[in-house]
């Protein structure tokens, strides 16, 4: 109620005005529709966002909510498409269908990258602090789950960068999602299950 009070003071030419005001305002607004139910208007909220987004940083903010609503409705190769949409103004090109050479490409990346480090080891990593990479992070992170559904080869992949993005630029919470299901898919994917044990280890550490 107070929030759509407030929103009644403001009009149109506030968005020039007082950005940053009418940006956090209508971002909040379309959580409070997701949140309630209210997909439609949620959506309706986010596409205005989507046009009005100045930075990729608040682009990045609507867009990782649009891919939480596709979900939601299990609309997920569209979630997957916006997810992708998003990684590719941070430079992140990902097919929505990578190919198995593609996937082993960034999976042998990780074993690279970590040397002769343990799995273990991450967990000291420094935090990440790069805005443009903590954005993109989390429109992985919240892809997941749509990624799996719609082709496991993307998942695979999707896990893999992030872990190599860690490894190479600190941690953060949504490591914990990747070190976790990284974990969940070693052995299935790569017959590597005692690593696969180490990394879900690794995940509910950082959690903790």
């Amino acid at each position: 109620v107070y929030l759509s009070a407030g929103m009644a003071l403001l009009d149109d030419s506030d968005w020039g005005r007082h950005y940053p005001l009418m940006f956090s305002l209508w971002l909040e607004r379309a959580e409070c529709a997701f949140l309630t139910g209210d997909f439609a208007r949620a959506e309706q909220l986010i596409d205005e966002l989507l046009r009005r987004g100045a930075s990729k940083l608040d682009v990045a903010a609507v867009y990782e909510r649009k891919v939480l609503l596709h979900i939601v409705k299990s609309e997920n190769a569209r979630a997957v498409d916006h997810a992708l949409t998003c990684l590719r103004l941070f430079g992140i090109d990902f097919p929505a269908h990578p190919t198995r050479p593609q996937v082993e490409a960034e999976y042998d990346m990780v074993w690279r990258n970590l040397g002769e480090q343990p799995i273990e080891s991450l967990i000291d990593l420094p935090l990440m602090t790069d805005p443009e990479l903590l954005a993109a992070m989390r429109v992985m992170s919240s892809s997941l789950e749509a990624a799996y559904v719609t082709d496991v080869q993307l998942f695979c992949l999707l896990l893999c960068r992030m872990v190599n993005i860690s490894v190479h630029y600190g941690t953060n919470g949504n490591c914990a999602h990747a070190y976790g299901f990284l974990g969940f898919t070693l052995g299935p994917v790569f017959q590597r299950y005692r690593d696969g044990y180490r990394f879900a280890r690794l995940g509910h550490e950082l959690a903790e």
